[in-house]
């Protein structure tokens, strides 16, 4: 195993420019295991107190950088007595970051944050990971659950699994909170991960969606970096009914995206291969990113029915976001009225 500090010309440009942005970036590692392929395994990294001289290491972060040069922050959690881990699933280089003239002060153990535009969640070591909202006269209440620490980024696509110690805590919560809707958090959680994502997965367990239909009225949002997807009850119920095998995996890729459309695949997918696309009366909406391309235009969404033809779905401007409505997954593009109407 290679554990070494080193000048990598890859990542010059962006080391400078984040030292640039009032961050200090105190060491570069390239992590690799020659002659072997970890596979899909994830992998858990600590850098020991000592290579950090001592610094305020609550705030630290570590990012790797893409096949770009694009620095991508890890989630990274700091542990005193020990140092700065994080987990991963590939290997890379690495670099730690921090804001400029950080001090020798000591904190107690807790995820790192606050690094300007690389900054992230500030989520104490061991807190729950599942919390419930009880609304207020304008906001109903909601049971949330934040998977980022569980989210993984390989060649620009996420998955997260939902654990089934989180699952039983997202249904008793929700029950005990008489929520009226759920809010998977799987997002990166990085400024870049929004822009260069293209796919994202969210594997549930199938017994979960069933529970949620069963003993909820609650709607099951999904959040990634793709897309943000809203089932309601009456959805989430039709797919817990249609499932196979232990798990359904929420699946949105942003297949295609141009100065004048960006087109989108959504998807269930069963752990036994099977493919829901019909919400047997349920309904679903789909937040997306609109690209800057096309911005400030009439914008429409559309999907394309088995023979191409592209059919214009319900949808509006949400701030500088498209919602769009459906009964169904498809493959769906955003484009403006103009071009849908040629």
């Amino acid at each position: 195993v290679e554990f070494s500090t080193k000048d990598n010309n890859k990542v010059k440009n962006n080391l400078v420019q984040l030292e640039g942005e009032g961050l200090e970036v105190k060491t570069v590692y390239d992590i690799q295991v020659e002659d072997h392929d970890a596979g899909d395994g994830i992998v858990m990294v600590t850098i020991p107190e000592s290579e950090l001289d001592g610094r305020d290491l609550s705030e630290y972060k570590v990012v790797y950088f893409d096949d770009n040069g694009i620095p991508m922050e890890m989630q990274t959690t700091y542990i005193e007595g020990k140092g700065l881990v994080f987990t991963t699933g590939h290997f890379s280089t690495y670099a730690v970051i921090g804001p400029q003239g950080s001090g020798n002060s000591n904190n107690n153990s807790g995820t790192t944050g606050g690094l300007g535009g690389y900054g992230g969640t500030t989520t104490p070591s061991g807190s729950d990971n599942v919390t419930n909202d009880k609304g207020s006269a304008s906001e109903a209440p909601s049971t949330n659950a934040d998977m980022s620490q569980s989210t993984t980024m390989k060649g620009g696509e996420t998955t997260t699994t939902v654990d089934q110690t989180t699952a039983d805590k997202i249904v008793d919560k929700a029950v005990a909170n008489k929520s009226e809707e759920i809010v998977i958090d799987a997002t990166y959680k990085t400024p870049q991960a929004a822009h260069s994502t293209k796919a994202a997965e969210v594997a549930i367990p199938a017994e979960t969606m069933e529970a949620i239909a069963e003993k909820t009225e609650a709607d099951v949002t999904i959040k990634t970096d793709v897309a943000e997807i809203k089932l309601d009850n009456a959805a989430a119920a039709a797919v817990a009914d249609q499932a196979e095998g232990e798990t359904v995996s929420i699946v949105a890729v942003k297949t295609n995206e141009s100065a004048k459309e960006v087109r989108f695949e959504l998807k269930v997918v069963c752990s036994e291969g099977k493919v829901i696309s019909d919400f047997k009366g349920g309904n679903v909406s789909i937040t997306v990113n609109v690209p800057q391309s096309l911005k400030g235009k009439k914008l429409v969404c559309v999907y394309f029915d088995a023979n191409g033809h592209a059919k214009e779905v319900e949808g509006y401007m949400s701030g500088d976001k498209f919602v769009f409505m459906t009964g169904h997954f498809s493959t769906y593009a955003l484009m403006t009225e103009e071009d849908a109407a040629a």
